[in-house]
């Protein structure tokens, strides 16, 4: 029995060691409350412990960084700078002399809780010891256990930093470093007036882009001469949109502008699409099977598939912010209107593009012609290749002999679009309009086929062409960072 109570007590005496002590609860307290901005209690927990001497050295270090920090923020800077600032001093020596851990880059940073509240107490002690704020965010930087909006942030502060000591090649290195993170940065409001200044010295823009982008479009083919065979006479021609694929390549390149308003992007694309369109046609006189003259109905689906290379200059259209920015009477000031000042900064971005394209035709077909005879009943016939190339180097042909499609052709394109850059990724969407002023058929071989001409009564009329679409893409730039004089 002695033996039982003997350990009952060896235990219990082992479970009250361990339990931590009076200081190192409040030091845990104080930390939760820092994080809340409760800078008072932060105040009255740790003052007491830090004089009586209660705490090992590791959470002194700590309680006194937190405790400078929270009388920094309440405006108590002669009490914050009566205490020692050893903690930072030795992350400091510790990146100086480059002891480093396999397991934690410096173990100097391991004493606070988290890297945010490095941060956190960086940014409480910037104003008044902008000098004693520069060791523990640089070495917070080289650690790789930043998150991107935290490594954003600690370089936000320590340019500030940099700034307030006089030392702009200094600031100039670390404010660098926030554009590959953010290429679309532009200073909040929270930071200071200098600081804003400052950033508007430096802009980020995408100096070469490239996308993926694909859509729908419809071709309207419309008839600049009509022609038709001997004696038959043509009452009404319809021809009717169809919706069809298409898929592109974008290469952007923007030059350098700098301070100028007007920023224009180069664009070379190449595509392939698909169209297609319907033809109906009413006649009149028409020699039917049983070689009397009637009207008959002409009906049929053209496809194409073709090669397109475009270039285009690419202009933003301006932001109604930077319209009212031009009005300042009437323009909200950022710090008055924080919200609507981020909402513009990030959403999608209003341009408009103005190219010429050139059309190299893989294929015509014509599908399943038909004709309907008002006395005689109807006749469909199978596919009849218009156009067709054998290899990719090869001319045109078609069953007759002669392609009956012209092989080159071009366009003038217009479109107006949306797009959003969150970061190096980018999306966009566009409405477009091309015209293509060259006519569709060979003249030379417009007769060539005789089924087309003796079986449907059809020769093709000079056609030039509208398109109309719309297209959705994605793409990744390489931003430049521009050094504004």
């Amino acid at each position: 029995m002695k033996l039982f109570y003997t350990i009952l007590i060896i235990i219990s005496g082992t479970a009250l060691l361990a339990q931590p002590s009076d200081c190192d609860s409040k030091l845990s307290q104080a930390e939760r409350l820092y994080e809340y901005g409760q800078f008072l209690e932060v105040q009255q927990l740790l003052a007491a412990c830090l004089e009586a001497g209660e705490l090992p050295a590791s959470s002194r270090a700590r309680a006194a960084f937190l405790l400078r920090n929270a009388c920094n923020a309440l405006g108590q800077f002669d009490k914050a700078q009566s205490i020692p600032y050893m903690d930072t001093m030795m992350i400091a020596e510790e990146k100086v002399e480059g002891r480093r851990d396999s397991a934690n880059k410096f173990p100097a940073l391991e004493r606070y809780k988290s890297a945010q509240e490095v941060i956190s107490l960086a940014r409480a002690d910037l104003e008044a010891h902008p000098k004693k704020a520069i060791a523990p965010l640089e070495a917070l930087l080289d650690t790789t256990r930043l998150r991107p909006f935290q490594k954003i942030e600690a370089l936000e502060l320590l340019t500030e930093a940099h700034l307030q000591l006089g030392q702009p090649e200094q600031a100039d290195s670390a404010f660098k470093k926030i554009f590959p993170g953010r290429p679309q940065y532009q200073p909040g409001s929270d930071r200071s007036l200098n600081y804003r200044q400052f950033a508007r010295r430096y802009v980020s823009e995408p100096r070469y882009s490239f996308a993926l982008a694909g859509g729908m479009h419809a071709m309207k083919p419309y008839s600049t001469a009509v022609y038709s065979p001997a004696d038959v006479q043509i009452s009404r021609e319809k021809y009717r949109m169809l919706f069809n694929p298409h898929l592109d390549l974008q290469f952007y390149h923007m030059p350098l502008h700098g301070e100028r308003r007007l920023k224009w992007e180069y664009v070379l694309q190449l595509g392939y699409s698909l169209d297609r369109y319907d033809y109906e046609g009413q006649y009149s006189n028409v020699a039917g099977p049983s070689g009397d003259r009637q009207e008959a109905t002409m009906s049929f689906r053209e496809r194409q598939r073709q090669l397109q290379v475009a270039g285009l200059v690419q202009f933003p259209l301006p932001n109604p912010l930077d319209i009212l920015k031009k009005k300042p009477e009437i323009a909200p000031r950022e710090e008055d209107r924080p919200l609507l000042y981020a909402i513009t900064r990030a959403a999608p971005k209003p341009y408009i593009a103005f190219g010429i394209a050139g059309q190299r035709l893989d294929q015509a077909v014509m599908g399943q012609p038909g004709i309907l005879y008002a006395d005689d009943g109807a006749r469909i016939g199978n596919d009849i290749t218009l156009a067709s190339r054998q290899r990719f180097f090869k001319e045109l042909e078609s069953e007759a002999g002669p392609a009956q499609r012209t092989e080159y052709a071009f366009s003038l394109l217009a479109r107006l679009g949306l797009k959003y850059r969150p970061n190096r990724w980018f999306y966009f969407a566009e409405g477009g309009y091309a015209w293509t002023p060259v006519n569709m058929v060979a003249a030379d071989a417009r007769s060539a086929n005789s089924t087309l001409v003796e079986d449907y009564s059809y020769l093709d009329n000079d056609v030039l062409r509208h398109h109309f679409g719309v297209t959705l893409g994605i793409g990744y730039s390489i931003y430049y960072t521009v050094k504004i004089r």
